[in-house]
Formats: C-alpha cells, structure tokens, sequence
C-alpha cells in the first residue's frame, strides 16, 4: 500500500527507495504544528502549549539525525562493491545490504 508515501516515493524504483520509513511517511501533520502553537484563538489549552512545543523539536531534531544516518549508510553502501550490488536483490535494500555484509561468515 503506498497511500502513506510521499510523492516522489515510489515502491520498486531503486532511487526513490526509502532507507527509512519516515523519508516517505506524509508530514503534514507535523508541519502544521508551529501554526498551531502561534494560533493563541484555536482551542488547543495553555498548558498543553510548552509540550507540544518541546515534543515537535524532538521530532524535528529525530529527523534531522535520520538524515544525517541515511546519508552516512547511502556513503558505506557506495564504498563497499558487495554492499553496493546486495540491495539489487528483492527485498534487500541498503539498510538490510550492510548488515548482510557485516555479518557475513
């Protein structure tokens, strides 16, 4: 079921496979957050406010590090011809091709 990707994220094309979940999950919801918090008429309480904040820089500083680790797996997969070649395979994507390789026997 793609319904939950992204546009642009498309199941079965080598570059457009996600290395996370989350590069594909929609996020508009959590984009409207900050209008949210800055809206002071709508009905959200006060004291939910500071929480809601600090739970949406989280998540904000969460997506950030899996950035930072797609980019750095994406880097190891290129640097290593077996790594490279693995997610070929169904089901095998770079995630799962450096484990493969790392566990070898």
């Amino acid at each position: 079921n793609t319904s939950s990707l992204a546009p642009g994220c498309r199941l079965g094309e080598e570059e457009s496979i996600p290395l996370f979940p989350t590069q594909c999950m929609d996020s508009s919801n959590h984009r409207s957050i900050p209008e949210v918090l800055d809206d002071a008429e709508n009905e959200l309480p006060d004291l939910y406010r500071p929480t809601l904040n600090l739970l949406y820089g989280r998540l904000i500083t969460i997506k950030d590090d899996i950035d930072v680790l797609n980019e750095q797996i994406s880097t190891l997969v290129k640097q290593c011809i077996a790594c490279d070649r693995l997610p070929r395979l169904e089901g095998v994507g770079p995630i799962s091709s450096v484990l493969l390789y790392a566990t070898r026997c």
